[in-house]
């Protein structure tokens, strides 16, 4: 029954020269007679007052959020192992398969994985969403990989993942490290290759955000589908073989890169963005080119200089204490949410039994 001219709180008046009722029925009957009885309590907001905003589901309040437990840190760990490695990776398929073409079957089937998840979740990206998903593609996946995937025939994979770790600005401070690497002209080019790939992976990172929000495994499942024509557009124009893989050299990279790489180590990272701050997931980013530089001398004996050693270490002790330190100022500064206030009066209510208004 909706709310009459019988029934508005300024008609509270008749009812004030009557006992309070024992029991109010329901909210409405209290809210006529100007009563807030225990059986009928009415709630703290006014009619006129919107509710408060619900929290995000994709992020849940910094406050509330402490790093150091024991999934939290697995699922960190996770991240930067994959992605650390999957610079390695693209260097050893390079070795036996054609890099724009291993570029076109990596996203291949890491399309049809992301896809199925986000057509069972119904997540699909539309209209404007859907326009960011498909920038973000271009430059993410359709000029990203091909220009990562070509550099890496001659580019360290340890190099290629310092520089793809920082700004193209200061690609210059991370070249005088890797010297060794730059000896000889040739590796220049692939080089500006890798720092162009940055720019590309910026710019679709810089579209997705000004965007809407939404799903990240359906954006990156737009992505990847958007990505496709462009490595095949890419391999068609090096004119190279492209065979589907035989043996285990071409077929195991393509798929840790595609299923580990694009899509479990993602899902794991959407899931670590809601347990951890951001503060601390972001050194996900500067770990990964010291487990790359490691993982290229472990396996390929790539060359590995002191001072890159001596880097290596001062970026683990570095991360480690700003994780401790963070941890220990989110469980001692953790902002408590303010005691609310009681209800203001309403006029014509009647104290509740012991003198205390009801709530």
């Amino acid at each position: 029954m909706a709310l009459s001219s019988r029934t508005l709180p300024w008609r509270a008046s008749a009812c004030r020269g009557a006992p309070p009722p024992a029991r109010a029925t329901s909210p409405r009957a209290a809210l006529a007679c100007g009563t807030r009885g225990p059986a009928a309590t009415l709630p703290r907001r006014s009619l006129a007052q919107p509710p408060s905003p619900a929290v995000p589901i994709e992020r849940m309040p910094e406050s509330s959020l402490q790093p150091g437990g024991s999934r939290s840190l697995l699922a960190f760990a996770t991240c930067t192992a994959i992605w650390g490695s999957t610079f390695l990776v693209i260097r050893v398929g390079d070795d036996s398969m054609p890099p724009m073409w291993a570029a076109s079957l990596r996203l291949i089937v890491a399309a049809l994985v992301l896809m199925t998840i986000t057509l069972a979740r119904h997540r699909l990206p539309q209209g404007s969403a859907l326009r960011a998903a498909i920038g973000y593609g271009i430059f993410q996946f359709g000029l990203d990989l091909p220009l990562l995937y070509w550099g890496e025939l001659t580019v360290s994979s340890g190099l290629a993942a310092a520089v793809f770790a920082t700004i193209p600005l200061t690609s210059a401070g991370v070249a005088v490290l890797f010297s060794h690497d730059l000896a000889t002209p040739t590796s220049l080019l692939p080089l500006l290759a890798i720092v162009l790939a940055t720019v590309a992976a910026a710019l679709g990172s810089t579209l997705l955000k000004r965007g809407p929000r939404q799903d990240p495994i359906g954006a990156n499942a737009v992505g990847a589908a958007v990505g496709i024509p462009f490595c095949l557009m890419a391999s068609w124009l090096m004119h190279e073989h492209r065979a589907m893989p035989t043996h285990a050299g071409q077929i195991v990279p393509i798929l840790y890169l595609a299923i580990a790489g694009s899509v479990g180590a993602f899902v794991v990272f959407a899931w670590l963005v809601n347990h951890w701050p951001v503060s601390s997931v972001a050194f996900i980013g500067v770990m990964v080119p010291v487990i790359a530089v490691t993982l290229g001398a472990l396996v390929r004996h790539e060359r590995l200089a002191a001072q890159q050693m001596l880097g290596s270490l001062l970026v683990l002790s570095g991360v480690l204490v700003a994780i401790v330190s963070d941890r220990r100022r989110m469980r001692r500064g953790v902002p408590r949410p303010p005691p609310r206030r009681p209800a203001a009066p309403r006029p014509g209510a009647r104290p509740a039994p012991g003198g205390r208004r009801g709530r």
